[in-house]
């Protein structure tokens, strides 16, 4: 009957004891780099408002940084910079557009958008 005997439970694990302060410290949250990358880019591409490319970058970076923050894998601290630089970036994009093809029409129409010619 030796084959028979049960097995022992395992030993109590120990007592939890609390740190000095009682509490474990954790660093602060951050906003990840996409949202302040976002945010920037959206505010040159706003402030310069015949370049776009940076308003399209900020716009793009912005989109995938709310992905990530939806699936966990970002900070929730940076949600209202991405939602200011997708809205900056949206405005950028549309201003930017408008000024080109302003631009290009007044190109075609034979009048520029420049006001000062300089003659020699």
């Amino acid at each position: 009957m030796e084959g028979n005997v049960p097995t022992p439970p395992p030993p109590p694990a120990p007592p939890v004891v609390p740190q000095a302060g009682g509490f474990v410290r954790q660093p602060p949250e951050k906003a990840g780099g996409l949202a302040i990358a976002a945010l920037i880019l959206s505010i040159v591409g706003l402030v310069c408002c015949c370049l776009t490319a940076p308003s399209i970058v900020g716009l793009v970076l912005g989109l995938v940084e709310r992905g990530r923050i939806a699936r966990g894998e970002s900070s929730q601290k940076g949600a209202g910079m991405v939602k200011a630089a997708i809205i900056l970036g949206i405005i950028g994009v549309s201003i930017g557009v408008i000024y080109w093809v302003i631009n290009i029409v007044l190109q075609i129409m034979g009048t520029s958008s420049q006001y000062f010619y300089y003659s020699s």
